[in-house]
């Protein structure tokens, strides 16, 4: 397993999905207590019951009683590059006798810009051609996560949870400008033709989910049914401009 810049891979692989007790979280991992972690599963190579999209899941086990009563914590990470981007959250949780309720919620704000030179030749057949580009690309986004997860342990192998959850994902201005030159010798510094494109996108997106589980055991087969509503509301415009 690699973190680099708060970004988790596992064996090369970016695309990872970190379960706490078998559920999703927005737990950061920076603040889980190692003195809590019961064992750590990794799949490298997840079953079709995940998403197709992810390339390996971490699965944490806490200890039994490991947020027995209440407990809070709060986090934020703040990085200055050419521009700032930020991270905070908070989890809630509590636990008395038989019935548990967990809270989280997470934001992440980013703003990246990049610049790329490229220098390209085309020689194959005459006419040669050759052609500068330059490109601009800036991005801004907000990600907002939260979870809410009510549970009942009916006996010490029986469980039902309620959990509910609301993903908002905005990047309301990303643009991308980009120019290209052109010419039919190396070192001629006449342009004979010059292309230029902006590109702007908005994109939104709402996820909602509510999902109703019972977890149980018979003899050594675990029983596991769950029955889930989700609303996925996904929007994206994009405009061009071309000279």
């Amino acid at each position: 397993i690699t973190i680099q810049s708060g970004e988790i891979s596992v064996l090369g692989k970016k695309n990872v999905l970190v379960l706490i007790n078998g559920k999703t979280t927005a737990l950061q991992l920076d603040n889980i207590s190692p003195t809590l972690i019961e064992s750590i599963e990794i799949v490298s190579n997840p079953s079709a019951a995940y998403d197709a999209s992810v390339d390996a899941v971490i699965n944490i086990t806490l200890k039994k009683g490991a947020f027995e009563g209440i407990h809070t914590s709060l986090y934020g990470k703040y990085i200055q590059g050419v521009f700032p981007r930020t991270n905070i959250g908070f989890n809630i949780n509590a636990n008395k006798g038989k019935f548990g309720i967990a809270l989280s919620a997470d934001y992440t704000y980013n703003k990246i810009k990049s610049l790329t030179t490229v220098a390209r030749a085309y020689e194959a057949s005459l006419p040669y051609y050759y052609s500068n580009t330059n490109l601009n690309q800036v991005a801004i986004a907000h990600n907002f996560f939260t979870n809410l997860e009510l549970s009942y342990q009916i006996t010490p192998k029986h469980l039902i949870l309620l959990s509910g959850e609301y993903s908002l994902s905005r990047a309301p201005k990303s643009k991308i400008q980009q120019e290209d030159y052109f010419r039919a010798s190396l070192h001629q510094s006449e342009t004979d033709s010059l292309l230029k494109s902006d590109h702007t996108s908005t994109t939104s997106a709402d996820n909602f989910m509510v999902q109703l589980t019972y977890k149980g055991q018979l003899g050594a087969i675990d029983l596991n049914a769950a029955v889930n509503y989700m609303q996925l509301s996904p929007l994206a415009n994009t405009s061009y401009h071309f000279d």
